[in-house]
């Protein structure tokens, strides 16, 4: 049995919430219902994270794994294509290159102007294009063409390592191509994944979206990885918008400070009661003690 202080508060909360929830969300959520206690300094573990994804697919349902035929370098331009931008745009502008160039050395080659044009709907567009070329450059000056396949043979840390060696290519971006080109567990944090950690209680405001990468990248079990890096973006889409969240519709408000108000009244007060004995949440890493607030 484990003693008060190894408890979080997400697991009280969330066995409360079982207790008056819908019975099929209560029988897949994996907590431990008795014998719960909250420590004052927490952090979300394994138990934490498999119950937020399992509550998140009662929601938006299971997210289907796609297998990626990009190689290293498409897997570059489309992440670099999707900054700032929906998916819908990333994903048109990235067919239209395809379209318009018959290779990579083509479009290296090309205006800047045409390049920016084709891309143009994607938003930031003469931006995109500089940086796509740069580091195309970058690469054909290292391995004598724009390939970067050898990588796949390489260590994770080895990958890290060359591609953050490319100007314009940060965590989020080297991330995503190791998580949905390399097939390597690893867990990008976007704009959406880094404010719904911040809701959850799962790092504070003052963390920078890479201190949020390297917390939750080394704790987020490996095999949920994918799937609960989506669903949160799905989450942060439809549910949990910046600037309006539909609690009543999450399943996972049982995680969340601004969610908490919508559980059932005994699960309120048990929370109302618990929040009152807490000055403030604990960052868990080095670092001053941060307020976590909604």
């Amino acid at each position: 049995m484990q003693d008060r202080g190894t408890r979080t508060k997400e697991v009280l909360i969330t066995a409360l919430y079982a207790a008056d929830s819908d019975a099929e969300l209560k029988r897949k959520l994996p907590v431990d219902v008795e014998d719960v206690w909250a420590s004052r300094s927490w952090a979300p573990t394994e138990q934490v994270f498999r119950s937020v994804k399992t509550a998140l697919e009662y929601t938006h349902g299971v997210i289907p794994h796609k297998p990626s035929d990009h190689s290293v370098v498409d897997s570059l331009v489309g992440t670099i294509l999707s900054q700032n931008t929906t998916d819908v745009n990333s994903s048109r502008c990235f067919q239209l290159l395809k379209q318009r160039f018959s290779d990579w050395e083509e479009l290296l080659d090309a205006d800047d102007d045409d390049v920016a044009e084709t891309i143009k709907s994607g938003g930031l567009s003469k931006i995109k294009t500089k940086r796509i070329k740069d580091i195309f450059r970058e690469i054909k000056g290292r391995n004598g063409e724009i390939c970067l396949e050898h990588l796949r043979n390489e260590s994770t840390e080895k990958i890290k390592e060359q591609l953050s060696a490319f100007k314009g290519v940060g965590p989020k971006t080297i991330s995503c191509v190791l998580l949905f080109t390399l097939k390597r567990n690893d867990f990008p944090v976007d704009t959406h994944v880094n404010r719904l950690s911040q809701r959850l209680g799962w790092t504070p405001n003052s963390a920078t979206r890479e201190e949020t990468y390297e917390f939750l990248n080394s704790r987020v079990p490996d095999d949920i990885k994918y799937d609960l890096h989506l669903l949160l973006i799905q989450h942060g889409k439809i549910t949990c918008q910046s600037q309006k969240a539909d609690c009543k519709a999450c399943d996972a408000k049982a995680f969340c400070k601004t969610g908490v108000k919508y559980l059932p009244k005994h699960a309120q007060l048990e929370q109302k009661a618990l929040n009152e004995s807490e000055s403030s949440l604990e960052f868990p890493a080095e670092g001053p003690v941060q307020n976590v607030a909604t």
